[in-house]
């Protein structure tokens, strides 16, 4: 398991990814500042522990997680 940091036209998606996993990745966090997608991927790999590995580009952007529904 690890955590991947992943950097595709200006936003940073940190995504929890692991050695059997063959389905489109699950962003678990999506920002456009670096510095705060990199401590959320820090704090994440020590929370799983395991390692956070940085990528860019890539062939598609990964896919965000359902939003909850909010009725008030």
């Amino acid at each position: 398991m690890w955590v991947e940091l992943l950097e595709r036209n200006g936003k940073y998606y940190v995504l929890l990814r692991h050695e059997e996993m063959n389905k489109k990745p699950v962003a678990q966090f999506v920002s456009t500042v670096e510095i705060e997608a990199a401590n959320v991927a820090k704090y994440m790999a020590r929370h799983n522990k395991c390692f956070v590995k940085r990528t860019s580009g890539g062939i598609t952007e990964p896919e965000l997680p359902p939003q909850p529904d909010i009725e008030g």
